[in-house]
C-alpha cells in the first residue's frame, strides 16, 4: 500500500511540475551514433533517491529487462510514446555508447534535461513519494493545543450557541516542512525551482562544436569540478533576485556567465568570499564549479511555521518569489494563512489547486504575521454588544456577543484584532475581537481623590452607560478611585455591607491636583463660607468676613481645601475659588491690567448722578472702553483719573486747550505749561493708557512699583492721597466686585504705539488761555548776564530738556512768560521764567540770567513787573 501511495504521489508531482512530460514538442527521431546534430537529453530518476530503474527491451512492462540503470542517470531520448520512451545510454564522456544500450523506460521515471534541477529540489524538499497526501492544516485544526481564554466571571465565555464554521482559506503545514533527508556532497549542484532558462549564448558550450574543443572544455570543467567537490562549507538555499540571475565561471569582475536563471529561482550555493558564493552547474552531464554574486541572491531563512492573515482584498500566492510571477491562488482580506519564513520580502506556502498540493510564495507586504505573545490580557468590551467573530473581519460570522462593559480575556493577534476562545455548542473555538471594541485597563493604576460633579454622581456595576448604579453620591462629594480605561475610573463601594467593584465616568468627577500648593488669599465677599464638601449646598463649617487673609491649599479648578478650627476641634473644609482673591478687596489694590465690566450707560449715569450732566467727558464714554480693550488698562480707572485731573471736565485748561485729560507731563511748578498737547481727546486717552501700561503697570517698566494705584502713586503723583482720590471715584462709578475681579485674568500685552507728535507747546494759530500765556511787546530783547543753560520747558529736574548753553552778552528776543510757572518759591522758582527766541529757536530760561533794556528810556529792568509797568 505504501509503494502505491508513493507511486501516486510521484506521478502527481511529476505531472504538476513538468506540465505533461508526455507532450514534449521538441523530441525528434534520434539519429543514432550521430554527434553534433540535434540531440535531446533527459535524466532517469528512481522512485526514491538511489533507487535503480528498469530499461526494457520493448515498450511494455511484461518485456524483458535489458539493464537496470542508476538513479539520476543522463540519457539521450530517441523517441517519445504515450507510456514509454526510447532512450540511449551515454558513456562517461556524455557521448552515445552503443546500440546495445538502447531500450525503453516508463515515462514516469524520465525527466527532460531542462527540468532535472526542479525535480531534484522537489525531492530534497520532501515533496516526493514518501510524504503521502497530508491533510490541510489550519490555525483551527492545528495539532498544537491552544489554551482556552476565559472571562473571570464567565469561565466558559459563553452567551450564545453558534456552530463552528470550516475555514477553507488555509495553507498546508506538512507540505512545506523541510526535508529531513541530508543533501549529499555529490548533489551540491546549482538547482532551480523554476525551469532552467536557456543558457547564455555567449557562454553556452555549443554541442555542435568539434570533438577536440569539447574534450578541451571538459578538461577545464573537470579541473573546476575537482576543486568544488573538495569543499567543506555548508550548502544553503537562496532566491534569485535579479532578472536574470547569472552564474559565472570565476569569482571576479571579468568573469563570464555560464548560465542564467529567472528571478525567483531557488538556488543552492555555499560561502566563498565576502562578495561571492560558490556553486555548481551541469555541462554535458558534468558538474562544473561556478560562482554567484552575493548581491544577486538572498539566502532563504529557516522555515519557521507562522500564522497570519491576508491584509489586502486579494492576497495572491505566486508560482515564484518574483514580481510578475504567475498567480496560482488568491485569498480575501482577513483570511487565515499558515506559511513559513522564506526571505525578507517573501513567505513560503503550500496551497491546494484543484485538489493538488502546490508550493507557492506570498509577498511579505500582503501578510500580517500573528503575534506569538501568549500573555492573556483582560479588557472591557465597549461596543454594545461586543462581538467575537470567526475571522478578523467585521463582515465574518459572529460566534458570540457580550454586553457592553463585560470583562473579557484575550491575547494579542494582529493589528486591530485580538484572539480569544469561546464555547459554541459546548466546543471550544477560536474567535477574534475587533480592537476598537475593547479597552485595555492601564497597567500602572494611579489613585485619585476627586469631586463628584453630578447630582447625583453614580458608581456603576460595569463600565457601561447601560449598567445599573451600585451607589449614588451627592454633588461635591469627595471620592477616591483609580485609573481604569478611557472614559472610566474603577473604585470599590460597599452595598449591604459587601464590598463591590464599581466604575465611575470620567466626566462625572474632577480630579484634585496631585501637587497641592499652600497659598494666601483674601476673603473677597462679605461672608466667605467653609463647606464640608466641594458644594455650596453642603453644610457650612465656618465663615470669614471680607478682607480676611486665609491660608488654603489648591484642590480643584473651582475649590480650595482648608483646615479650620471650631471650638478647638480641627476640620477639613472646602472654599469656593470665586469667594477668594489674590488681591485685597477694593480698588486700591486692584491690578489695573484687569478689564472692568463697564458700560457706556454706567459712565454717563455717574456724571448725571453727581450733578455734572453737562460735562464734556460724557461724550468720550465709548472711547474709554475702546482704549481699555486696545491697551489692557482698566476703563473704570481711566474715567476716574480723568475726572480727578479735569474737575469733572469743567475746570481744566489742559483739557480745554491741550486736549490733555490726565495732566500728563505736568509738574507742580508748571501744571499747564509742562503738560503735553494732544491733537485730540482720543489721542490723549490712548497715549496715556499706553504710557501708563508701559511705565507704571508692567514689571521692569521705568516707574513700576506694582500694577495698582498704590504702586502708581510712588512716581506718578507727589500727592500721597492721589491713590485714595482715584479709588473713591472708581467706587462711585462702579462698586468694587470682588467676585468678578478675582476670576478675571490680567491682560499683560500692550497695544500699538499711538501715532501723533507729542509736544508741550500749543501749535501756532491754536487758541490758548490768555490769563496764563503772557506775551511781551514785539521787539523786546535782553542780554545774557552769565553763562547759562536754556531749556525746552521750565523744569530743571530733567536734564533731557536742556537745549544748550548761552554765553555772557548773548542777545535774545524775549517772547513772554506763563503765569502757571511757579515764581515765588525757592531757587530756581524764586523768579519768573521767560520764553525766549535764539536764532529762530524757542525755549525757556531762568529770569535772573537776563538783563532787559527799555529801548525808549535806556533803562534796565530787573523784574517782569517793572518791565510790564513800563510798557503800559
Amino acid at each position: 500500500m505504501k509503494s502505491v501511495r508513493k507511486l501516486a504521489m510521484l506521478m502527481m508531482i511529476f505531472l504538476l511540475t513538468f506540465n505533461g512530460v508526455v507532450n514534449f514538442q521538441y523530441i525528434a527521431k534520434a539519429q543514432e551514433n550521430t554527434i553534433g546534430e540535434d540531440l535531446v537529453y533527459g535524466f532517469i530518476f528512481g522512485e526514491s533517491v538511489g533507487a535503480q530503474v528498469n530499461v526494457y527491451e520493448k515498450p511494455e512492462v511484461e518485456s524483458e529487462v535489458s539493464i537496470q540503470i542508476d538513479d539520476d542517470t543522463k540519457v539521450r531520448i530517441l523517441e517519445q510514446e504515450e507510456e514509454f520512451s526510447k532512450i540511449e545510454l551515454l558513456n562517461e564522456s556524455n557521448l552515445i555508447s552503443s546500440v546495445n544500450n538502447i531500450g525503453y523506460v516508463q515515462n514516469q521515471y524520465l525527466v527532460k534535461e531542462e527540468e532535472a534541477d526542479i525535480y531534484r529540489i522537489n525531492r530534497l524538499d520532501g515533496v516526493d513519494d514518501s510524504t503521502g497526501a497530508p491533510e490541510i492544516e489550519t490555525p483551527e485544526n492545528s495539532s498544537e493545543d491552544s489554551p482556552e481564554i476565559e472571562t473571570p466571571e464567565n469561565p466558559d465565555l459563553n452567551s450564545e450557541d453558534t456552530p463552528e464554521e470550516d475555514i477553507e482559506n488555509s495553507i498546508d503545514d506538512d507540505l512545506i516542512k523541510d526535508s529531513e533527508e541530508p543533501i549529499l556532497e555529490e548533489e551540491a549542484e546549482l538547482e532551480s525551482e523554476g525551469s532552467i532558462l536557456e543558457e547564455d549564448s555567449q557562454t553556452n558550450i555549443d554541442q555542435s562544436v568539434n570533438e577536440k574543443n569539447t574534450k578541451a572544455d571538459n578538461i577545464n570543467i573537470q579541473s573546476r569540478l575537482s576543486t568544488f567537490s573538495s569543499t567543506t562549507n555548508k550548502l544553503v538555499q537562496g532566491l534569485a533576485l535579479k532578472e536574470p540571475t547569472y552564474v559565472y565561471d570565476s569569482a571576479s569582475q571579468n568573469a563570464k556567465s555560464l548560465k542564467r536563471y529567472s528571478q525567483g529561482s531557488i538556488l543552492y550555493y555555499e560561502h566563498y568570499n565576502s562578495n561571492w558564493y560558490r556553486t555548481g552547474v551541469y555541462f554535458n552531464g558534468i558538474k562544473v564549479e561556478s560562482f554567484i554574486k552575493k548581491n544577486d541572491v538572498e539566502t532563504i531563512k529557516e522555515n519557521t511555521l507562522v500564522t497570519g492573515i491576508a491584509k489586502s482584498n486579494k492576497t495572491n500566492v505566486y508560482e515564484k518569489a518574483a514580481d510578475g510571477s504567475k498567480v496560482i491562488k488568491s485569498y480575501s482580506s482577513g483570511s487565515f494563512l499558515q506559511f513559513r519564513a522564506f526571505t525578507s520580502g517573501w513567505y513560503l506556502a503550500t496551497v491546494y489547486v484543484n485538489g493538488v498540493a502546490k508550493k507557492g510564495y506570498i509577498r511579505a507586504s500582503d501578510i500580517e504575521v500573528g503575534s506569538t505573545d501568549e500573555t492573556v490580557i483582560s479588557g472591557i468590551g465597549m461596543a454594545s454588544p461586543t462581538k467575537v467573530y470567526q475571522k478578523t473581519s467585521t463582515g465574518s460570522k459572529v460566534l458570540k456577543s457580550y454586553s457592553q462593559g463585560n470583562t473579557l480575556m484575550f491575547k494579542k493577534f494582529v493589528t486591530g484584532w485580538y484572539q480569544t476562545n469561546v464555547y459554541v455548542n459546548g466546543k471550544s473555538q477560536k474567535g477574534y475581537i475587533n480592537a476598537n471594541d475593547i479597552r485595555i485597563p492601564t497597567e500602572n493604576k494611579v489613585s485619585h481623590i476627586g469631586v463628584g460633579l453630578k447630582a447625583p454622581t453614580k458608581v456603576y456595576s460595569n463600565a457601561s452607560n447601560n449598567a445599573s448604579a451600585l451607589k449614588e453620591y451627592s454633588l461635591g462629594s469627595i471620592l477616591q478611585y483609580s485609573t481604569f480605561i478611557d472614559g472610566w475610573y474603577s473604585t470599590n463601594v460597599y452595598v449591604n455591607g459587601k464590598k463591590r467593584a464599581g466604575f465611575i465616568k470620567h466626566e462625572d468627577v474632577e480630579n484634585s491636583t496631585s501637587t497641592p500648593k499652600l497659598v494666601s488669599l483674601y476673603a473677597a465677599i462679605d461672608k466667605v463660607h467653609v463647606y464640608t464638601s466641594a458644594s455650596k449646598s453642603a453644610k457650612v463649617i465656618k465663615s470669614y468676613n471680607s478682607g480676611h487673609l486665609l491660608k488654603v491649599n489648591t484642590f480643584t479648578s473651582n475649590w480650595y481645601k482648608a483646615t479650620v478650627y471650631v471650638n478647638g476641634k480641627k476640620y477639613t473644609g472646602y472654599i469656593h475659588k470665586g469667594d477668594l482673591s489674590t488681591e485685597k478687596p477694593g480698588y486700591l489694590n486692584l491690578d489695573l491690567r484687569k478689564p472692568a465690566k463697564l458700560t457706556v450707560q454706567e459712565i454717563k449715569a455717574l456724571f448725571d448722578r453727581k450733578g455734572h450732566g453737562d460735562s464734556k467727558l460724557k461724550d468720550y464714554a465709548q472711547e474709554f472702553i475702546n482704549v481699555q480693550n486696545k491697551y489692557g488698562v482698566n476703563a473704570t480707572y481711566l474715567v476716574a483719573h480723568t475726572i480727578l485731573e479735569t474737575g469733572w471736565g469743567k475746570k481744566s485748561n489742559l483739557f480745554d486747550y491741550k486736549n490733555n485729560l490726565y495732566g500728563y507731563g505736568a509738574y507742580d511748578v508748571c501744571p499747564f505749561t509742562c503738560g503735553y498737547y494732544f491733537d485730540s481727546v482720543e489721542d490723549s486717552i490712548s497715549n496715556v493708557a499706553y504710557q501708563v501700561k508701559s511705565d507704571y503697570l508692567t514689571p521692569n517698566g521705568k516707574w513700576y512699583n506694582g500694577p495698582d494705584l498704590v504702586g502708581m502713586n510712588v512716581k506718578y503723583a507727589t500727592d500721597k492721597d492721589w491713590q485714595n482720590k482715584i479709588a473713591r471715584l472708581m467706587e462711585d462709578l462702579q462698586p468694587y466686585d470682588a467676585k468678578y475681579y478675582s476670576s478675571t485674568n490680567v491682560i499683560t500685552s500692550n497695544g500699538p504705539v499711538p501715532s501723533g507728535n507729542w509736544s508741550r507747546d500749543i501749535p501756532a494759530g491754536k487758541p490758548y488761555p490768555s490769563d496764563v500765556v503772557k506775551n511781551m511787546p514785539a521787539g523786546t530783547t535782553a542780554t545774557i548776564n552769565t553763562n547759562a543753560n536754556w531749556r525746552s520747558f521750565p523744569y530743571v529736574n530733567n536734564n533731557s530738556n536742556v537745549l544748550g548753553s548761552l554765553k555772557v552778552s548773548t542777545q535774545v528776543i524775549v517772547l513772554g512768560y506763563n503765569t502757571d510757572v511757579k515764581s515765588n518759591g525757592s531757587y530756581p522758582y524764586d523768579t519768573t521764567w521767560y520764553r525766549i527766541s535764539v536764532n529762530g529757536k524757542q525755549g525757556w530760561i531762568y529770569g535772573d540770567y537776563l538783563t532787559f533794556t527799555n529801548a525808549k528810556q535806556a533803562k534796565v529792568f530787573t523784574s517782569s513787573y517793572d518791565l510790564l509797568q513800563q510798557f503800559k
